[in-house]
């Protein structure tokens, strides 16, 4: 098959039966649907018969194929190894040995697992890592507008922690730039008070009770919660070491800020650690749940957050319904003390070991009626309180005699 002048840069699409001129899904020479491509590179005729995942070419896939070969400068030709489910694959790889030496919690290796499995794999399949560009990532975002726009932006985080990858190992020349996601359309996130919170605990069994409580009046993480071992509590300075936390079922030497921090207990705390800590060893985790296997005599075993949240939605009333455990323990503790005019944010930020400010006001939500007090407190001058009876007594809301005389 002899190529035309102009088609030696670009290629052609070939029938695999009769090897004539295919321009659409059918051969117009004989009707096959099967295919093949014709191309110069490097001064040489070559013939490229199937993918990179050795499928063989139907006219749609061959004429994407030829595209990204002419758009790569055809680099798809001299690195035809560097397919995208091969590349994800060592990724995934690579990320999996960073959670062996723990410098990468399991709860986020599983949900890159799930961003491979459940978009990347099926969108980029067959395509060559060259073939990823600006206009083919946002083609990928939209077809992500049925997720949620925080969902959204944890994939293409993913996809831009991917292409980071293949940059840092010389597998790509620089990352593409990466679209925009604006937007929130997360549930706006509530906090208790600390009477409410006393009732929603009430409604919690005893023997479950004093973890839930511990969370209460220190703030912690749930993960960092179930975490918290008998050596980490200081009765004598009243103090506890912030150190490891649970993720994915996994105990984890380090936190969520990657610090060890060392919080201060209130009095309260501190009972609940000591009442937890008899007749317990150091490397004992604080908080246990007693486990039952065929009739034996129960074994101690620590609480995982699954636990944590299935016991709420066990036991929660209808009054809390909307309430989630993170809500209950950590947002409630911030906005307590936020609303307590004596604390300053960077106080509070130092609490509840925030990296950032800006992360402490997030967690933040002030109080109705405190907000309420403050809005009817801008009354106060004399001549909007003359604006506002006029108002009333206009529109034929009488005022009482003890409101007329002030």
């Amino acid at each position: 098959m002899k190529l035309k002048r102009n088609d030696k840069q670009r290629g052609v699409i070939l029938c695999n039966r009769c090897r004539k001129l295919m321009t659409s899904d059918e051969c117009p020479h004989c009707g096959n649907d099967r295919c093949f491509i014709g191309i110069y590179h490097q001064g040489k005729y070559v013939t490229i018969r199937r993918d990179l995942s050795e499928h063989i070419f139907y006219f749609d896939t061959a004429y994407s194929y030829l595209m990204a070969i002419n758009k790569t400068d055809r680099k798809v030709l001299v690195t035809p190894e560097l397919d995208v489910e091969t590349q994800l694959e060592l990724w995934l790889h690579c990320k999996k040995k960073s959670v062996e030496m723990g410098e990468l919690a399991p709860s986020y290796y599983r949900n890159l697992e799930g961003y491979v499995r459940n978009h990347f794999a099926d969108y980029f399949a067959n395509w060559h890592v060259l073939m990823i560009d600006k206009e083919s990532i946002q083609m990928f975002k939209d077809t992500l507008k049925t997720q949620k726009i925080k969902t959204r932006k944890n994939i293409l985080h993913a996809l831009h922690n991917f292409m980071t990858w293949l940059e840092e190992n010389d597998k790509i020349d620089k990352i593409p730039a990466f679209p925009k996601i604006k937007g929130d359309d997360a549930r706006v996130s509530q906090a208790l008070t600390v009477e409410e919170q006393a009732e929603a605990l009430s409604l919690l069994p005893e023997k479950h009770r004093h973890i839930f409580l511990f969370g209460t009046e220190t703030g912690l993480r749930s993960g960092e919660l179930c975490a918290v071992k008998v050596g980490d509590i200081n009765l004598r300075q009243g103090t506890m070491l912030v150190q490891r936390t649970l993720s994915a079922g996994t105990v984890r030497e380090t936190t969520k800020g990657k610090h060890k921090n060392v919080i201060p207990l209130s009095e309260d705390a501190l009972r609940i650690a000591a009442a937890n800590m008899k007749g317990k060893n150091r490397n004992d985790f604080l908080f246990t749940q007693p486990i039952w296997d065929n009739g034996k005599s129960p074994t101690q075993e620590r609480y995982t957050i699954n636990r944590l949240y299935r016991l709420w939605l066990k036991y929660r009333t209808e009054k809390f319904a909307d309430i989630t455990v993170h809500e209950l323990i950590r947002h409630s503790f911030c906005t307590q003390l936020m609303n307590n005019t004596s604390i300053n944010a960077m106080l509070a930020k130092d609490v509840m070991r925030h990296a950032d400010v800006k992360m402490t006001d997030r967690y933040t939500h002030r109080n109705v009626e405190q907000s309420r007090q403050y809005i009817n407190g801008r009354k106060d001058n004399s001549h909007l309180k003359l604006v506002h009876s006029a108002s009333l007594e206009v529109s034929g809301t009488p005022l009482k005699k003890e409101e007329k005389r002030k």
